[in-house]
Formats: C-alpha cells, structure tokens, sequence
C-alpha cells in the first residue's frame, strides 16, 4: 500500500486582481489551491461569488520545471498565532 505524503500551508495567490488568501495542499501527484471564502479580505479584494475562479488543481505531471520565489509577505502577520 502507498500512502500519499500530503503538505497543506496557508498561502497568497497573486494574481491581476490582488492577493487571495487560502490552502496551498501538495503531494507527490498534484498541487492544489483553495480560496478562503470565509476570508473578509478576499470578500472585499476580490468579491465572494469570483473566488472560485481562482481555485486551481495541478498535476505533478504537467510541470516541466519550476522555481522558488521569496518575496517579502504579509504572511506571517495574518498567519501568527
């Protein structure tokens, strides 16, 4: 039996719209994002009925290569405990 590792963090998804809040979920056959839908700020920049637009289901296989990008975030303030 193969047991699938799965990661979830909370993440931004940039976009042309703005920042939408949610789950980024990774294993080892696909990447997926959730919007948070109960997020006011999402509600607000983006607009509640939209951010289904923005869920998104990869899989591993349709990646040729990819690359890291840190950029200074408002992360760690709207995820700290």
């Amino acid at each position: 039996m193969y047991i699938l590792s799965i990661t979830q963090d909370d993440f931004y998804y940039s976009t042309k719209d703005g920042e939408v809040k949610g789950v980024l979920t990774m294993n080892s056959s696909l990447i997926m994002f959730d919007p948070d839908v109960e997020c006011i700020e999402n509600q607000k920049e983006i607009g509640e009925q939209r951010l289904i637009h923005f869920q998104a289901c990869i899989d591993m296989q349709d990646i040729s290569r990819c690359q890291v990008i840190t950029l200074p975030s408002k992360m760690a303030d709207d995820f700290s405990l």
